[in-house]
Protein backbone atom coordinates (compact mmCIF):
# COMPACT_ATOMS: atom_id res chain seq x y z
CA UNK A 1 0.00 0.00 0.00
CA UNK A 2 1.07 3.53 -0.70
CA UNK A 3 -0.03 6.36 1.68
CA UNK A 4 0.39 10.15 1.75
CA UNK A 5 2.88 11.30 4.31
CA UNK A 6 0.80 14.31 5.37
CA UNK A 7 -2.41 12.51 6.36
CA UNK A 8 -1.66 8.81 5.87
CA UNK A 9 -4.60 8.40 3.44
CA UNK A 10 -4.42 5.58 0.95
CA UNK A 11 -3.42 6.71 -2.53
CA UNK A 12 -5.29 5.01 -5.36
CA UNK A 13 -7.09 2.55 -3.14
CA UNK A 14 -6.22 -0.46 -5.28
CA UNK A 15 -5.33 -3.71 -3.62
CA UNK A 16 -3.31 -6.33 -5.45
CA UNK A 17 -3.04 -9.92 -4.48
CA UNK A 18 -0.06 -11.84 -5.76
CA UNK A 19 -0.55 -15.56 -5.83
CA UNK A 20 1.94 -18.01 -7.22
CA UNK A 21 0.44 -21.00 -8.97
CA UNK A 22 0.77 -24.29 -7.10
CA UNK A 23 3.70 -26.37 -8.29
CA UNK A 24 4.51 -30.04 -8.20
CA UNK A 25 7.19 -30.38 -5.56
CA UNK A 26 10.29 -32.47 -6.14
CA UNK A 27 12.89 -34.03 -3.90
CA UNK A 28 16.59 -33.97 -4.82
CA UNK A 29 17.93 -37.51 -5.16
CA UNK A 30 21.65 -38.15 -5.50
CA UNK A 31 21.39 -41.90 -4.97
CA UNK A 32 22.41 -44.15 -2.11
CA UNK A 33 25.48 -43.86 0.08
CA UNK A 34 28.49 -45.70 -1.39
CA UNK A 35 31.57 -47.56 -0.19
CA UNK A 36 34.86 -47.49 -2.08
CA UNK A 37 38.62 -47.49 -1.62
CA UNK A 38 40.87 -44.44 -1.95
CA UNK A 39 42.08 -45.76 -5.32
CA UNK A 40 38.67 -46.10 -6.96
CA UNK A 41 36.48 -43.48 -8.59
CA UNK A 42 32.81 -43.21 -7.69
CA UNK A 43 30.15 -41.65 -9.88
CA UNK A 44 27.39 -39.66 -8.20
CA UNK A 45 24.26 -39.29 -10.30
CA UNK A 46 21.47 -36.79 -9.67
CA UNK A 47 17.99 -38.03 -10.50
CA UNK A 48 16.55 -35.76 -13.21
CA UNK A 49 13.44 -33.84 -12.09
CA UNK A 50 12.00 -33.43 -15.64
CA UNK A 51 11.97 -29.64 -15.65
CA UNK A 52 14.77 -27.17 -16.28
CA UNK A 53 16.95 -27.09 -13.20
CA UNK A 54 20.45 -26.47 -11.91
CA UNK A 55 22.23 -29.45 -10.32
CA UNK A 56 25.00 -28.33 -7.96
CA UNK A 57 27.33 -30.56 -5.95
CA UNK A 58 28.95 -29.26 -2.75
CA UNK A 59 31.65 -30.68 -0.49
CA UNK A 60 31.28 -31.13 3.29
CA UNK A 61 32.16 -27.50 3.97
CA UNK A 62 29.57 -26.19 1.51
CA UNK A 63 31.93 -25.27 -1.33
CA UNK A 64 30.53 -25.71 -4.84
CA UNK A 65 32.68 -28.37 -6.54
CA UNK A 66 30.64 -29.15 -9.67
CA UNK A 67 27.52 -28.14 -11.60
CA UNK A 68 25.80 -30.89 -13.58
CA UNK A 69 23.89 -34.13 -13.15
CA UNK A 70 26.86 -36.50 -12.81
CA UNK A 71 29.93 -36.03 -10.65
CA UNK A 72 32.91 -38.42 -10.53
CA UNK A 73 35.06 -38.31 -7.38
CA UNK A 74 38.06 -40.25 -6.10
CA UNK A 75 38.02 -39.47 -2.37
CA UNK A 76 41.05 -40.12 -0.17
CA UNK A 77 38.94 -40.19 3.01
CA UNK A 78 35.28 -40.66 3.88
CA UNK A 79 33.34 -37.60 2.67
CA UNK A 80 29.78 -36.35 2.52
CA UNK A 81 28.57 -34.64 -0.65
CA UNK A 82 25.49 -32.44 -0.92
CA UNK A 83 23.35 -32.25 -4.04
CA UNK A 84 21.38 -29.04 -4.54
CA UNK A 85 18.65 -28.99 -7.20
CA UNK A 86 17.20 -25.57 -8.11
CA UNK A 87 14.18 -25.27 -10.43
CA UNK A 88 14.89 -22.59 -13.04
CA UNK A 89 11.24 -21.44 -13.31
CA UNK A 90 10.75 -20.36 -9.68
CA UNK A 91 13.90 -21.12 -7.69
CA UNK A 92 12.35 -23.93 -5.65
CA UNK A 93 15.28 -25.81 -4.11
CA UNK A 94 15.76 -29.28 -2.63
CA UNK A 95 18.83 -31.00 -1.15
CA UNK A 96 20.18 -34.52 -0.71
CA UNK A 97 23.32 -35.79 1.04
CA UNK A 98 25.38 -38.77 -0.08
CA UNK A 99 28.08 -40.34 2.11
CA UNK A 100 31.06 -41.90 0.34
CA UNK A 101 32.71 -44.22 2.85
CA UNK A 102 36.36 -44.94 2.00
CA UNK A 103 37.53 -48.33 3.23
CA UNK A 104 41.06 -48.14 4.55
CA UNK A 105 41.43 -51.93 4.55
CA UNK A 106 40.14 -54.23 1.82
CA UNK A 107 40.79 -57.49 0.04
CA UNK A 108 40.08 -56.37 -3.53
CA UNK A 109 40.52 -59.69 -5.32
CA UNK A 110 41.76 -63.23 -4.89
CA UNK A 111 42.72 -65.23 -8.02
CA UNK A 112 42.41 -67.93 -9.14
CA UNK A 113 39.52 -69.31 -7.16
CA UNK A 114 39.46 -72.32 -6.92
CA UNK A 115 43.24 -72.56 -6.65
CA UNK A 116 45.76 -75.36 -6.78
CA UNK A 117 49.23 -74.01 -5.99
CA UNK A 118 49.18 -70.21 -5.70
CA UNK A 119 46.77 -67.37 -5.11
CA UNK A 120 47.37 -63.74 -5.97
CA UNK A 121 45.69 -61.31 -3.59
CA UNK A 122 45.14 -57.63 -4.33
CA UNK A 123 44.57 -55.54 -1.22
CA UNK A 124 44.47 -52.06 0.26
CA UNK A 125 46.01 -51.34 3.66
CA UNK A 126 46.21 -47.73 4.83
CA UNK A 127 47.24 -46.23 8.15
CA UNK A 128 48.77 -49.43 9.51
CA UNK A 129 52.35 -50.35 10.29
CA UNK A 130 51.67 -54.09 10.33
CA UNK A 131 49.30 -56.40 8.48
CA UNK A 132 48.94 -60.05 7.60
CA UNK A 133 46.63 -62.56 5.97
CA UNK A 134 45.26 -65.41 8.03
CA UNK A 135 44.11 -68.50 6.12
CA UNK A 136 41.68 -70.61 8.13
CA UNK A 137 40.01 -73.83 7.00
CA UNK A 138 36.21 -73.95 7.39
CA UNK A 139 35.22 -75.80 10.60
CA UNK A 140 38.69 -75.53 12.12
CA UNK A 141 40.50 -73.32 14.63
CA UNK A 142 43.89 -73.68 12.97
CA UNK A 143 45.29 -70.91 10.78
CA UNK A 144 48.24 -70.08 8.54
CA UNK A 145 49.52 -66.51 8.72
CA UNK A 146 51.35 -64.58 6.01
CA UNK A 147 52.85 -61.17 6.81
CA UNK A 148 52.30 -58.58 4.07
CA UNK A 149 53.79 -55.19 3.30
CA UNK A 150 51.11 -52.48 3.90
CA UNK A 151 52.82 -50.30 1.27
CA UNK A 152 52.28 -52.83 -1.52
CA UNK A 153 49.00 -53.66 -3.22
CA UNK A 154 49.34 -57.37 -4.00
CA UNK A 155 51.03 -60.55 -2.87
CA UNK A 156 51.27 -64.21 -3.90
CA UNK A 157 50.76 -67.03 -1.44
CA UNK A 158 51.78 -70.63 -2.10
CA UNK A 159 48.77 -72.85 -1.33
CA UNK A 160 50.23 -76.19 -2.49
CA UNK A 161 50.65 -77.43 1.11
CA UNK A 162 47.00 -76.78 2.03
CA UNK A 163 44.51 -79.66 2.19
CA UNK A 164 41.71 -79.76 -0.38
CA UNK A 165 38.73 -77.78 0.96
CA UNK A 166 37.22 -74.38 1.66
CA UNK A 167 39.10 -71.59 3.44
CA UNK A 168 38.62 -68.11 4.86
CA UNK A 169 41.20 -65.50 3.91
CA UNK A 170 41.19 -62.77 6.57
CA UNK A 171 43.00 -59.44 6.41
CA UNK A 172 44.33 -58.51 9.85
CA UNK A 173 45.74 -54.99 10.36
CA UNK A 174 46.68 -53.25 13.60
CA UNK A 175 45.58 -56.41 15.43
CA UNK A 176 41.99 -56.35 14.11
CA UNK A 177 40.13 -58.29 11.43
CA UNK A 178 39.37 -55.83 8.63
CA UNK A 179 38.08 -57.86 5.67
CA UNK A 180 37.44 -61.44 4.64
CA UNK A 181 36.98 -63.58 1.52
CA UNK A 182 36.58 -67.29 0.93
CA UNK A 183 38.38 -69.54 -1.51
CA UNK A 184 38.53 -73.20 -2.45
CA UNK A 185 41.73 -75.26 -2.58
CA UNK A 186 41.40 -78.00 -5.15
CA UNK A 187 43.84 -80.75 -6.09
Amino acid sequence: MQRRMSNHKLIGGETYRIQKPARSLFIADGGNDKTTTSEESVQLNAETIYEDAFYNWHDETGNLIYSGNNLTVTPEITNKYKLQVIAKCDGFTSYDEILIHVKEFQIKSLNPNPTSNNITIEYVVKQSSSAYFSICPFNSNSSYNYVIDPNLHSTNINTSSLQTGSYYLRLIASGEGKDEMTFIKDQ
